[in-house]
């Protein structure tokens, strides 16, 4: 009986081994997608871009995560089409990574329960993370300030960027210029349509290896790959007809004009969005965020 015990305890001990570490590596990555199942849909499996899209919906629960500085742009970042994005990125990556701050893309989190197939257009779907990581930044959700907030105890300070005509060289001064303030500036604010007048080759010049241009050429891209297999997953919505002003309905020009933000613009109700702040937003803090005509203010 007792090598009968004994053989079967080592039966137990190898399985568990096993599972515990022959497994881990197919185990973890799986886990992970769990999480925004049942269309998973990441721009990678690196942590970076899993921990992104945790804390685009929840935040995340370490308030020293809040703590960074950041760069962003004026008005938000239409994730239907990957080149603006892509281009968008490249400089603000090199401001970014040459000062030591964050990227906080502007890309509205929609809700997959009012607009279904919208997974494709999510922040964490279009931006690659880790490549930010792996080159020295970080890639924060559009909600980072308004949570940050309650952890810094007091209101965004932020600057507006002007690149001036010769923007690439509007592009190096600010660099310095951000040196300069430091931290008394939470946000530097740059202009989306000077970003997107910005030779793409000449910021390549800039940022050189580091920010993956090589021989004259941009060799990894800041936003998913076109070829990531989409599944079951629906590539016809496009976010204009998530964002239309129904107001405006009757002006053929003003669609692009009020592409604002599907969560910005009460399209997610507010006790989700107090769900996703409750953590991070104190009540000092929501009053700053709100415009004399009681609209929230985008910060």
């Amino acid at each position: 009986m007792s090598k009968a015990r004994s053989r079967f305890f080592v039966f137990i001990i190898v399985i568990l081994f096993i599972n515990i570490f022959w497994f881990e590596d197919e185990t973890i990555p799986s886990r992970q997608d769990r999480f925004f199942d049942p269309s998973a849909f990441l721009c990678g499996k690196d942590d970076a871009s899993h921990d992104y899209g945790v804390r685009c919906l929840y935040g995340d629960t370490n308030s020293s995560y809040y703590m960074g500085h950041t760069v962003t742009t004026d008005v938000d970042l239409d994730p239907t089409d990957h080149d603006e994005v892509e281009k968008v990125l490249q400089s603000l990556a090199f401001v970014a990574v040459m000062t030591g701050r964050f990227v906080r893309p502007r890309i509205p989190i929609i809700d997959e329960n009012e607009f279904p197939g919208s997974e494709h257009i999510q922040p964490w779907s279009v931006v690659n993370a880790g490549f930010l990581r792996s080159i020295g930044s970080e890639t924060v959700e559009p909600h980072y300030w308004a949570r940050a907030q309650g952890a810094r105890g007091h209101k965004t300070r932020t600057f507006d960027v002007t690149l001036g005509s010769d923007h690439i060289s509007g592009l190096s001064d600010i660099v310095d210029t951000m040196h300069d303030l430091g931290d008394s500036i939470d946000e530097f604010v740059f202009s989306k349509e000077e970003l997107l007048a910005i030779d793409s080759n000449r910021v390549g010049k800039l940022f050189g290896g580091l920010g993956g241009y090589i021989d004259n050429t941009w060799t990894t891209r800041f936003v998913c790959s076109e070829k990531v297999d989409r599944g079951k997953i629906s590539t016809e919505i496009k976010l204009r007809d998530i964002l239309v002003d129904d107001d405006d309905d009757d002006d053929d020009d003003s669609d692009d004009d009020h592409m604002d933000n599907a969560i910005y613009n009460s399209k997610l109700d507010d006790i989700n969005l107090d769900k996703l702040l409750s953590n991070y937003l104190t009540l000092e803090g929501a009053e700053d965020d709100v415009d004399d005509d009681g609209t929230e203010k985008i910060i």
